[in-house]
């Protein structure tokens, strides 16, 4: 007979009254026990180093007195954590106070609240508990790596008797495919040691063994190791590499990240390659200081000299906080059982609010790219986000006043459709689409939801007609519409192109902006012909379209303008180097082209650069570091005394006297063309390929974003620190991972 379980009363079970037929006691023969999963030593935790060892229970219930005996187990601090080395035990009351400001705390078996104390209220103190935590856990580890015992979960009723030795080849390269599977999937160590997983890979190998999950995440590790070990091989062989950086917020803005990635042409294998270098921890201020001190660590973790960077592509972080506050509070007030006239009420008071936060928007990013301007002045060649700088002009289009109420209007339409089950059912049969809401955060939302209700305008009065009770458009303001989507429509679909992330871009910012310039004049033209009057309307557009492009000018008048003070000749030197884009250069503007390509690949390679950068410019003085890409600069120093038809500057006359072929396309890489015809330009191809792979905006940080906020949602919301960045990065770079499955 078993013997009853301490601390509990023992359950008898009573025979019913005879003829009842539905239960009969249960014999001795009858009882199945449960499975018995038998733990190996690997398996305990780590909090029980140093706590007093258990006799093993003398019952077959083994997994019950297990339990029963971890709740009898003393509460107290875990005296392996460093953070107890900044706190005084008092044995007497039991409790422990902080050496640096006398506050009080009574351990329960975890180091939350003291390792959350030092974080808030000392931080150089937090930094020194990090240091000697991470010590601790090295020699911890190193520990278990020199320890024979294996790391297998508990023993499964399924599991094969005769799995592959232990470190046999077969063993090892089963465990190296479960690590790969976590790294390059959303996969977890936990869901790959989890027994039903375990049961499909038995299915497909018998002899499989069951690995744990503190395996499959020792095995992850070396993995990455060997990961980052080939990305730093071809980072030291490029000759220049371009960076570009964001900031993003995880979801309950609990952690800040900053993004980088870069691009480079490899001349050993003659591709161009695109990496993710880090997805790291950025606590607030997000000041241009911080930014560029992140930057250059995450560098010298690279092993990346600050002379190979050909320039860094940077956002500002705090308009992403701004615009995430933003789209809290709306979803806030947003309510499904508002009446039509509440709901209009509602969206009026969010438009004066939206407007606020745009105007607040813009000003904190020009003046973030003014620190930055300082910041970097000098010490790494920088160049603002152009999709970015684009959206700031397109930002005064919703500040316009006679416009607001035709989009306010279109808004409350398209809220009371989506809140209508009947609307919306009716829609969908007639036309099988939606409207789109609109959302604040999202620039293009206005042109995305007024493309959609024009289309199915037709549909939308009729419904509207039958089931709401809400005012409609007039015939003029469904025209203002159409021209709005006109206008909004060509700045859409040039950020679409500058977003690109597998090809170059910054060779089409200059034709864009000039594009986008006269986009404008022509919106502007068509708009003279149309008589409002019989709509009974004046024309809203004037002071619109002149907004625009003072704001266009503003922001980016630095790219197409050659007289702009800041003026940057990267942009018409990239475009010089695609072969049907150059074609749409001025002789004036492709000749200093030419001549800037001339100058910085002397600059480049041909000089000895220190690794070791200036301080910081003066803001007050004129930087000598900052001027390489100004007109002034090299305007003067083509002046200069200097040998005429040099090699450099026969490819240069060698390549503009190439004929434009009919297959040539405005869409096309150049990149593909400089990397074919390298032996036949290899002084202009090396400069031509190192200037493309700089990116035209910072779209492939956004890109790390995304796979950061999917890995961080439902059960992954707590991933963060070293193993997001692991994640981050394994997934991004994938095709570092080839090599690593033999």
């Amino acid at each position: 007979m078993p013997l009853p379980t301490k601390g509990k009363t023992q359950r008898v079970l009573k025979k019913p009254p005879a003829g009842n037929g539905k239960f009969s006691a249960p014999t001795k023969e009858a009882v199945v026990s449960p499975a018995v999963i038998n733990m190996t030593d690997d398996d305990v935790s780590d909090s029980a180093d140093d706590d007093p060892p258990v006799p093993s229970p003398q019952c077959s219930s083994t997994s019950s007195s297990v339990a029963n005996v971890k709740r009898k187990r003393l509460g107290g601090p875990k005296r392996a954590s460093a953070v107890w080395q900044h706190y005084t035990e008092d044995v007497e009351i039991g409790s422990r106070t902080c050496q640096y400001c006398l506050h009080e705390v009574k351990p329960a078996g975890n180091t939350g609240n003291t390792v959350a104390h030092l974080r808030n209220h000392h931080p150089q103190a937090y930094g020194k508990y990090e240091e000697q935590e991470k010590c601790r856990k090295d020699v911890k580890k190193s520990k278990q790596q020199e320890s024979s015992v294996t790391m297998i979960q508990p023993k499964l009723s399924f599991e094969s008797s005769h799995p592959y030795e232990e470190g046999s080849f077969k063993y090892r390269a089963v465990l190296r495919e479960r690590a790969l599977w976590c790294l390059r999937t959303t996969a977890t160590p936990t869901l790959c040691a989890n027994p039903a997983t375990q049961r499909v890979f038995m299915k497909h190998d018998p002899r499989s063994p069951a690995f744990g999950r503190k395996a499959v995440n020792t095995e992850m590790d070396k993995v990455y190791k060997q990961l980052l070990t080939n990305m730093k091989f071809v980072l030291r062989r490029a000759r220049k590499i371009s960076l570009s950086a964001d900031i993003w917020t995880k979801r309950g803005m609990t952690e800040s990240k900053l993004g980088m990635t870069a691009r480079l042409y490899d001349p050993h294998s003659k591709v161009m390659r695109r990496m993710t270098l880090a997805c790291r921890t950025f606590p607030p201020p997000h000041t241009a200081a911080r930014l560029f001190k992140l930057t250059m660590d995450i560098l010298a973790e690279w092993d990346i000299a600050p002379s190979k960077i050909s320039a860094i592509v940077t956002d500002n972080g705090s308009n992403m906080v701004a615009a995430f506050k933003a789209f809290v509070d709306s979803n806030g007030s947003d309510s499904h059982n508002e009446s039509d006239e509440d709901e209009e009420g509602v969206t009026v008071t969010s438009d004066d609010t939206e407007e606020a936060n745009v105007v607040e928007e813009v000003d904190e990013y020009m003046q973030f790219e003014e620190q930055c301007d300082r910041e970097f002045d000098g010490r790494i060649k920088r160049h603002s986000c152009t999709i970015h700088r684009l959206q700031t002009a397109v930002r005064v289009f919703e500040k316009d006043e006679t416009l607001k109420p035709i989009i306010r209007k279109a808004r409350v339409i398209v809220k009371t459709f989506r809140m209508s089950t009947v609307a919306t059912g009716e829609l969908i049969k007639a036309t099988n689409l939606t409207l789109i809401a609109d959302v604040s955060t999202r620039w293009n939302s206005t042109l995305l939801f007024l493309k959609r209700l024009d289309l199915v305008q037709d549909s939308v009065k009729e419904i509207m007609a039958r089931h709401l009770k809400i005012p409609g458009l007039t015939p003029g303001e469904w025209v203002i519409i159409r021209y709005i989507i006109k206008l909004l429509d060509k700045f859409n679909t040039v950020t679409d192109k500058l977003s690109a992330d597998k090809e170059a871009t910054i060779h089409r910012v200059h034709f864009y902006i000039n594009g986008l310039v006269r986009h404008l004049e022509c919106i502007r033209d068509a708009l003279s012909k149309l008589d409002f009057s019989s709509f009974h309307l004046d024309n809203p557009f004037d002071q619109v379209i002149l907004a625009m492009e003072s704001e266009l000018s503003r922001v980016l008048g630095y790219v197409i303008n050659e007289r702009d003070p800041k003026f940057d000749a990267v942009y018409i030197a990239s475009t010089f180097l695609h072969k049907k884009l150059r074609l749409t250069l001025p002789h004036r503007v492709a000749s200093l082209a030419s001549r800037w390509l001339a100058l910085k690949s002397s600059d480049w390679y041909e000089q000895n650069i220190p690794d070791i950068l200036p301080e910081p410019a003066d803001p007050n003085v004129t930087s000598k570091f900052n001027t390489d890409d100004d007109l002034d600069f090299f305007v003067a120093a083509s002046l200069e005394v200097a040998p005429h038809n040099s090699p450099f500057d026969l490819e240069i006359q060698t390549y503009i006297s190439l004929p434009a072929s009919t297959e040539d396309n405005t869409d096309d890489n150049p990149e593909l063309f400089w990397i074919q015809n390298a032996g036949k330009f290899p002084l202009l191809s090396r400069v031509a390929l190192d200037i493309l792979a700089i990116p035209a905006g910072s779209s492939a940080p956004e890109r790390v974003f995304s796979i950061g906020s999917a890995a961080t949602m439902g059960k992954g919301n707590r991933l963060a620190g070293h193993n997001l960045e692991r994640k981050i990065l394994s997934l991004r770079n994938t095709e570092y991972l080839s090599d690593l499955d033999d």
